[in-house]
């Protein structure tokens, strides 16, 4: 984008632009609603950007009310098959559009009367049907790959805003709603505090006490992110530089709703495509808090204002706690790695910056010092957060009780530390370009709210790429992906390997001071690959597709269920454990045996 102008004028100067100018546009996201009046009619927003002839880009907002999606059925004569085929040929299927609030009803008109098909049953439930296809992919993930196939070079980085909120600690003690003293809001034009009266009333020059406080700091902080990114030769990106150029104001409002809204409508106005912070949901639910507490629907404040009013919606969910283990024990997530979803009709799209580190880096294993905003700086930029001694020298930084203390006492101080909170998530960006990049690259046309699945993600992309290279279709999933059939066979649970000791590599430890010769079946050095249910997965993972496997057997008549599991868990091994599989399963003699027969024969040959 080439100036900062309002969202009216860029639009007004869109429609007056002849078509072959427009090279090309993207799709960033698009939000999914449904008619607030209940009537029968949905609708996407769609952030787009358009690329002009002259290398500009402008950005805007699209509407498609009652956007028909497509699904397939499986054509009426060919529906003989009881159970799901993974893939499905194109020619052997209709499809049909019909926009996702109907999506239900058309189904069942398709099919007829089936077992579970019924408009009143979850999607999920209908899709237990073996003629369905095409129904994990919602109107938005449609709609975006549109885009992409159309023009498939248009994506350019996202334009990020960090924002972070300081609420009254003393909410806390009194168990009151949190509701934002301070907002700082920091992006590639500018960094902005939005400042509340009422917590500045004894401070007659505060922005000018600010903006100085932050000269002070500002210079060291970029340098030690300077020489902590600096090469060998001392080379470093041109960005560093920019930090400190970028301008620096203070807003004020008359209360904790004034410093909301003014923070909320400048998000509408500049229309970055990424809205992000450290645990950025704890920052959407003081901004839901603040405008319930002020008497106003979330939905009207947080939607674009060009969003017609019947299908404004707004969605904060959070991310569960706790992960359930295939063996039904739980485990206990922590804040990273949960998956928050904020989802709003607008130009921007709330995600939050700390799981998303955790996302893109959960392979290579939880890093040391924790994912406290503090911590990941001081890893990646040698900064940390900012921090200020108090008078009580015993309060360690950024407890409650350092909070409250600096509220009270230190308040421009305070106003600069919001600051560089939002300005060290910033800065981790643009060295990472985890929000700017990485996230829109893996994702695809699949929407950011699910980007924490990563079967999903690949489910999608298997979606239309096999759709465009084979021409066949990937079934549908639902809640049920079995059959009675499958109770029959071996149960993934209990499964506990043990490797017989002379797969061992004879390296025991000779521990014996009385008996020097003699080696233990003590071992240093171990290491084991394995993870939890890996073998009970890969047996799934190896008998998934019904079209390659001609019988699934339950049981085999003289062996036991230990055996079966045995062999069943050793098949994977190939070759090393054949030897155990044949003598277990298919009843062959043991080596011993075959050396008794062969000197046997050798007797008797002489």
């Amino acid at each position: 984008m080439e100036s900062l102008t309002s969202p009216a004028a860029i639009d007004a100067f869109l429609r007056t632009l002849p078509k072959e100018r427009v090279v090309a546009k993207e799709c960033k996201h698009a939000t999914y609603t449904r008619h607030r009046g209940g009537e029968h009619h949905d609708m996407l927003s769609i952030k787009e950007y358009w690329t002009l002839d002259d290398g500009t880009r402008w950005p805007t907002m699209r509407f498609k009310e009652d956007y028909k999606r497509p699904y397939w059925v499986t054509k009426e004569h060919l529906r003989t098959h009881p159970d799901k085929i993974q893939f499905e040929d194109i020619s052997r299927v209709d499809m049909f559009k019909i926009p996702q609030i109907g999506l239900r009803q058309d189904i069942c008109f398709r099919l007829g009367r089936q077992a579970h098909c019924t408009a009143s049953n979850p999607l999920k439930v209908i899709a237990r049907s073996p003629y369905l296809y095409g129904l994990d992919v919602g109107p938005e993930v449609f709609m975006k790959n549109a885009y992409m196939q159309r023009w498939p070079e248009a994506f350019r980085p996202n334009r990020v805003t960090v924002i972070d909120a300081e609420t009254d600690v003393n909410c806390l003690l009194d168990k009151k709603q949190q509701l934002p003293i301070l907002w700082s809001l920091v992006s590639d034009d500018e960094i902005v505090l939005y400042v509340n009266k009422d917590w500045t009333f004894d401070i007659t020059n505060y922005a000018d006490q600010v903006l100085a406080e932050y000269k002070e700091v500002i210079g060291n902080w970029v340098a030690i992110i300077r020489k902590k990114l600096s090469n060998k030769k001392g080379e470093y990106a041109s960005w560093i530089d920019d930090i400190e150029k970028i301008p620096v104001r203070v807003e004020f409002a008359d209360d904790h709703f004034g410093i909301t809204k003014a923070m909320v409508d400048h998000l509408h106005f500049t229309q970055p495509d990424i809205v992000t912070g450290w645990n950025v949901f704890f920052d959407a639910k003081v901004i839901e808090a603040s405008i319930l507490h002020a008497g106003y629907d979330p939905a009207d404040v947080l939607s674009d204002p060009r969003v017609p009013y019947e299908y404004r919606g707004v969605l904060l969910k959070e991310g569960s706690a706790t992960k359930k283990m295939s063996s039904g024990r739980e485990m206990r997530l922590d804040p990273q790695e949960r998956w928050n979803v904020i989802m709003n009709c607008a130009s921007w799209r709330m995600q939050d910056a700390m799981q998303v580190y955790w996302q893109l880096r959960k392979a290579k294993g939880k890093e040391s010092g924790g994912y406290g905003l503090g911590a990941v700086l001081d890893r990646q930029l040698d900064v940390g957060k900012l921090e200020y001694p108090t008078e009580d020298t015993s309060i360690p930084s950024g407890t409650i009780h350092w909070h409250m203390d600096m509220q009270r006492q230190y308040k421009v101080r305070y106003g600069v530390y919001n600051i560089i909170d939002s300005l060290g998530v910033y800065v981790l960006d643009k060295k990472n370009s985890d929000l700017s990049s990485q996230i829109s690259s893996l994702a695809g046309p699949c929407d950011f709210s699910r980007f924490n699945s990563q079967p999903t993600i690949n489910a999608i992309d298997m979606l239309f790429s096999v759709m465009k290279k084979r021409q066949k279709i990937i079934c549908s999933t639902s809640d049920e992906m079995k059959d009675e059939n499958d109770e029959l066979l071996m149960g993934k649970e209990g499964w506990i390997v043990t490797f017989p000791s002379h797969n061992v590599v004879d390296s025991g430890l000779f521990l014996f001071s009385d008996m020097p010769e003699v080696q233990s079946l003590v071992h240093m050095f171990n290491a084991d690959a394995d993870v939890e249910t890996t073998y009970p997965t890969a047996e799934i993972i190896q008998n998934l597709s019904k079209e390659t496997t001609m019988n699934e057997p339950c049981s085999i008549q003289g062996v036991g269920r230990e055996k079966q599991r045995l062999a069943s868990v050793n098949l994977t091994g190939g070759r090393v454990n054949a030897v155990e599989i044949i003598e277990s399963v298919c009843g062959w003699p043991k080596f011993d045996e075959w050396l008794e027969e062969a000197k046997k024969d050798f007797e008797n040959a002489a």
